[in-house]
């Protein structure tokens, strides 16, 4: 792949990119409002005002906890359903459309709380994990891989899939970095204003650039997606490294946002920083993270010709240091300076996900990429509780410890790696330009799954 073709066949990028903008947006500023309608429940106080009550900063993360959890529960139902629906029928527009949508409703909702600072910050939060849960982001990055993969060869999917993790990089720095600076002067409710008109634009491009995928498939059986998700479970080569690599899509995610949710609070508590400091160190932190998933990917896989598992496993040690480091950090300066450790961060986000959809052919990819979400279900009530739990009783005096959570969890995920490496064969192009469904989903014939693979 040349460096132009890095950028050729934009699909969901654009839409990627807006929306990504608009929760970078919502992520800060909600657990902002949370935070001051909890201390204050009374009036409204001014925006770049601190809650130095740990009491009622430890409610707050009670309803963030409760969030997190009812959205993931939800997901864990939905997604899968909503994946193989999405294999079955190859509407890729509609669930985007969907998922867009629902955030411009959650935007809304917290629109309303903050111009009617009575309403119980709950209401806004359960809205967000019911929608969020169902159809949400969840849905569109679900969407976008499978879009990604119809689109692209398999020996250019790991960048193809990179370039998405890119834009989602971009849109949360630009986001973390204008933050404070644009939510200071005009206030709650104009801000989410904003974010709904980013979801629209983002509704624009999906409508522009998002296509559907062509099924030569008549679609006869009204419960026909949830059959279709039978085949998930039965045998096929690199069965075992599929199911690795859906737990790591599960463990990177699980703890990338619960650092996340945790990211205001371990600032203010530890280097006591404002809303527009916050944004500047989450734009700083993420521009590292672009600048390492964008020069050393293709560095990795074009000119060093390393394997997705071996660029796994270098990426997870250096997370794993830079986790443990951050626990130990003390000043300004050494937050920053360490920040560096973070380059290959973010580029193992996108390695599970490449490595599934050479394994399995793109009209069955939802159906496994929405089955890997229930694997994550338990992870959300473990983890967020560790970190949670962890960071009350450590804020005041060692308000990094729950990073030993993240060193943790990434272990886990070098460990994954290095075990799929030994596992995985690698399948002809041959196998994966011609592989079929195992289920004509348009007239219920039944192949025998080795009779399948006995036709490549």
């Amino acid at each position: 792949m040349k460096a132009s073709d890095y950028f050729r066949g934009i699909t969901v990028e654009p839409t990627i990119f807006l929306n990504a903008l608009g929760l970078a947006f919502s992520a800060l500023t909600v657990q902002n409002l949370l935070v001051q309608k909890t201390c204050y429940p009374d009036i409204q106080p001014p925006i770049a005002l601190i809650c130095n009550d740990p009491l009622k900063v430890g409610e707050a993360t009670d309803i963030l906890f409760a969030r997190i959890t009812l959205r993931s529960v939800l997901s864990a139902i939905a997604v899968p359903l909503l994946g193989s629906w999405r294999d079955a029928t190859g509407k890729n527009r509609l669930l985007t459309y969907l998922a867009l949508v629902s955030e411009m409703v959650i935007a809304f909702m917290y629109l309303l709380s903050s111009w009617n600072w009575s309403i119980s910050p709950w209401i806004a939060s359960i809205t967000e994990a019911i929608l969020g849960g169902i159809c949400g982001e969840n849905i569109l990055h679900l969407v976008s891989t499978c879009v990604i993969s119809e689109n692209s060869k398999p020996e250019d999917r790991t960048l193809r899939i990179q370039l998405n993790v890119v834009a989602t990089l971009l849109g949360a720095g630009i986001g973390a970095a204008v933050n404070g600076f644009i939510l200071t002067p005009i206030g709650y409710e104009w801000f989410f204003t904003i974010i709904i008109a980013l979801n629209m634009m983002a509704l624009i491009f999906a409508v522009i650039f998002v296509k559907d995928a062509n099924r030569d498939l008549t679609v006869k059986k009204k419960w026909i997606f949830v059959e279709k998700l039978n085949y998930v479970f039965q045998t096929r080569p690199n069965n075992s490294v599929i199911w690795i690599m859906l737990v790591c899509v599960s463990l990177a995610g699980t703890f990338q946002s619960a650092e996340n949710n945790l990211l205001l609070y371990y600032l203010q508590q530890g280097f006591q920083f404002s809303m527009i400091e916050t944004g500047l160190f989450g734009s700083y932190k993420l521009t590292i993270c672009v600048l390492g998933a964008v020069i050393m990917t293709p560095v990795f896989m074009k000119v060093l010709k390393w394997s997705d598992f071996r660029v796994g496993i270098i990426c997870s040690f250096f997370t794993i240091l830079s986790s443990l480091c951050m626990i130990l950090v003390k000043t300004k300066l050494q937050l920053y300076l360490l920040c560096l450790l973070d380059v290959l961060k973010m580029i193992p986000m996108s390695l599970p996900k490449s490595i599934i959809s050479k394994c399995v052919p793109s009209d069955e990819l939802g159906s496994f990429l929405g089955v890997g979400s229930v694997l994550g279900i338990i992870l959300p009530f473990i983890v967020n509780y560790l970190y949670n739990t962890i960071f009350s009783a450590t804020s005041s005096k060692m308000p990094g410890a729950f990073f030993i959570i993240s060193a943790i969890g990434n272990f886990i995920v070098l460990i994954l790696y290095s075990l799929s490496s030994c596992l995985f064969k690698d399948p002809s192009e041959k196998r994966l330009e011609t592989t079929e469904s195992v289920m004509d989903v348009g007239n219920w014939k039944h192949f025998d799954p080795e009779d399948k693979y006995k036709r490549f």
